[in-house]
């Protein structure tokens, strides 16, 4: 089991990858009128906003305008093409 002690702050810097936080992010588009709804997870990610939302958002412009991210680049152990 891995803990932070109380009053202790988290420092990701200082814990192993596997126990890092997990990334959330969920949203839909276009706002007006809502066609798709994605929700991104990635395990021991840390910030839904700096590691999940690029990806809800190369799958929002690819459903969107067709158009595939040139751009983004997969992990060594991230699923290939």
């Amino acid at each position: 089991m891995v803990g932070i002690k109380q009053g202790a702050r988290y420092d990701e810097s200082r814990v192993a990858r596997q126990h890092r936080d997990h990334a959330l992010f969920i949203a839909y588009a276009p706002a007006e009128d809502p066609k798709i709804a994605v929700a991104v997870m990635v395990e021991n990610g840390g910030h839904g906003g700096s590691t999940a939302a690029p990806i809800a958002r190369a799958v929002f412009d690819y459903y969107l305008t067709g158009k595939r991210p040139g751009d983004m680049k997969l992990e060594a152990n991230d699923a290939t093409e």
